[in-house]
């Protein structure tokens, strides 16, 4: 289940078997980003679109919340915003598939969508958070030195334009950044950071008490 899936394996086989103009099995792999129901995007701006994502990430519906996050992008796709949204629904998206390949779809498209937003605008904080965090979560899974994720998350700091929510965001992935590197002195500093812009950031308290 976590490597792969029946689905894959029935792939995988017919992979061997068929001619399918390239090596290999992923490029003809159904995508495993969940997508459900239908929205209306018409007049809507920014602040509409996340908070429909938001509404129907909440109430459990993720493929609903791709949708909207999708819809934003395709509706306004000049405004960074609107691709770092897609990006984070897309994050929160992946958090739900047990696949490890089929994750890998939604990690894709959250880069692409990331990307594109710092194309538009390559100070953009919350696009730059985004990028940060995905970085710096996957040196410390991974146990890798969380360099490139500090670095965005420096860049990310220097916007203006964040809340103070993105600003604890920032402290406390700059605290799991130390906390990659074996640094808890400094991890638990940052965490304290974070929390002191706002005390109610959850993921901060859990982690100062880990």
């Amino acid at each position: 289940e976590v490597w792969g899936t029946p689905r894959y394996a029935i792939l995988r086989a017919w992979a061997g078997l068929a001619d399918l103009g390239q090596p290999g099995w992923q490029h003809v792999k159904p995508s495993a980003i969940p997508r459900s129901g239908a929205v209306d995007a018409a007049g809507k701006d920014l602040a509409a679109f996340t908070e429909a994502a938001t509404q129907a990430s909440e109430g459990g519906d993720v493929g609903q919340a791709v949708m909207w996050a999708e819809a934003a992008a395709a509706a306004l796709p000049d405004d960074p915003g609107a691709w770092t949204l897609l990006a984070a629904t897309l994050i929160t998206a992946s958090r739900g598939i047990a696949s490890v390949l089929e994750k890998g779809d939604c990690f894709d498209a959250a880069r692409t969508a990331v990307e594109r937003a710092l194309a538009i605008d390559p100070g953009y904080g919350p696009a730059l958070l985004q990028h940060g965090q995905f970085h710096t979560m996957m040196a410390f899974r991974n146990g890798d030195d969380p360099l490139r994720g500090i670095d965005l998350l420096e860049r990310a700091q220097s916007d203006v334009r964040l809340t103070a929510r993105q600003r604890a965001e920032v402290a406390f992935y700059r605290g799991i950044a130390e906390r990659a590197r074996g640094n808890e002195a400094g991890a638990k500093q940052w965490f304290g950071r974070a929390l002191a812009i706002d005390g109610s950031y959850k993921p901060a308290l859990m982690a100062q008490m880990a």
